[in-house]
């Protein structure tokens, strides 16, 4: 079993995203804000995380260099819908992927499963 952190303040997203994680097959944890990721980070081990950029309390940089530096194997993509804003900041802390939003969800599980993640559900 693979685990996903996903971490994102729009619940709708959420909801979407972890159904289809889970349809992969993966056990999906959800945070809606930097502090809740950091918990998660700091309680479990993810085999990969989710994170939108703009969160309510901070951006995801910080949940990066934290899943970076506690889970050095953790695949890490970033998602925004400033992509001007977060992409350069997302990936110098060490993120693996960025992608825009709106979401294409092809975009975003072709990468987990080369990774191993999830599967063809």
């Amino acid at each position: 079993m693979k685990f996903i952190l996903l971490v994102d303040d729009d619940e709708t997203i959420r909801e979407v995203l972890a159904e289809t994680l889970k349809d992969g097959g993966a056990t999906v944890i959800e945070a809606g804000d930097v502090a809740e990721g950091k918990s998660q980070l700091a309680s479990l081990k993810f085999d990969a995380a989710v994170f939108d950029y703009e969160l309510p309390d901070g951006d995801s940089v910080e949940l990066v260099k934290k899943a970076r530096k506690s889970h050095p194997d953790t695949k890490i993509i970033v998602a925004s819908g400033r992509p001007d804003l977060a992409k350069h900041s997302a990936l110098k802390a060490g993120a693996d992927l960025f992608l825009s939003k709106p979401l294409d969800l092809p975009k975003l599980l072709e990468p987990l499963r080369e990774w191993g993640i999830i599967g063809n559900h």
